[in-house]
């Protein structure tokens, strides 16, 4: 049995095109982990996607860094196709409203496979807080040995670390440490890291396995940015150094499709490896 944190990113759970949910893919995403958990492993999930769901949802999302053309009066916002950046608070909000459905979705495809899923919603401050970190580390536990998947994202409501920076990559990282977790697998819209930044160098080598987080690896994170959710390289990079100082192992890859988890939990070379030896 294996204890396994699994994070999805903003992009790898929406549709590029229109920002809404992808629907297909969390049905998969759900027949996987159910299946997964049917063989004895235990499964966390820590899910981005809150504000672009709730966003979308006011009808003011475009895909392409948080700027949006608005299409109505939503959220107080001026005329229509008026190009605008939204503000932490807007985000915030809009973050309260996706979580509704964003849950309401998990929980409704992963009962489908007779699963009962739990949401956790976590800041930063509660994390590095030893009486909450216990609680919440307890709760987890307690959920996982009674076949309960958790489901966790950053309560951005309250909370905007995540929201500016990260996209729950770090979370995701401090999540598996706090429940001494054996993997954490973070989905995403890349293979992996890269020698060089894909997007500028179609010559690009994937990068199979890193040791260790050196200088020139968070060089080269840094020159891979990130789109719907703001995380980029540098952040899963952040999350890969808080993996292999605290002893578990992580993996970079694709999120096309949410069966790689099954080629990953046997062993088979998939995205990029973090950590002292394979698998």
């Amino acid at each position: 049995m294996k204890k396994i944190v699994i994070k999805i990113g903003t992009s790898t759970l929406t549709h590029a095109e229109s920002g809404e949910l992808n629907l297909r893919w969390i049905q998969i995403l759900s027949r996987t982990v159910a299946d997964l958990q049917n063989t004895g492993n235990q499964v966390v999930i820590v899910t981005s996607g809150a504000v672009c769901v709730g966003l979308t949802n006011l009808n003011v999302y475009d895909f392409a860094g948080f700027k949006s053309r608005t299409r109505g009066q939503n959220l107080r916002q001026p005329a229509q196709n008026a190009k605008i950046d939204f503000s932490t608070t807007q985000k915030q909000a809009a973050a309260a409203i996706g979580q509704v459905e964003l849950m309401n979705i998990y929980r409704d495809t992963f009962a489908g496979y007779n699963k009962l899923i739990a949401q956790i919603l976590l800041t930063r401050t509660a994390l590095e807080a030893e009486l909450s970190a216990r609680h919440a580390k307890n709760t987890m536990n307690l959920l996982l040995e009674n076949g309960i998947i958790p489901i966790i994202n950053a309560n951005d409501s309250v909370d905007s670390n995540e929201i500016e920076f990260g996209d729950n990559d770090t979370l995701s990282a401090q999540v598996a440490s706090l429940i001494d977790a054996d993997l954490l697998v973070i989905l995403t819209d890349t293979e992996g890291l890269y020698n060089a930044d894909p997007h500028k160098n179609p010559h690009v080598m994937l990068i199979p396995h890193v040791s260790k987080i050196t200088s020139e690896i968070k060089q080269l994170a840094s020159a891979m940015p990130g789109d719907a959710g703001k995380g980029g390289m540098a952040t899963k990079i952040l999350a890969a150094e808080i993996a292999i100082s605290n002893g578990f192992d992580m993996i970079i890859a694709s999120g096309k499709t949410p069966e790689i988890l099954y080629q990953i939990m046997e062993g088979e070379q998939v995205g990029t490896y973090f950590g002292k030896k394979r698998l």
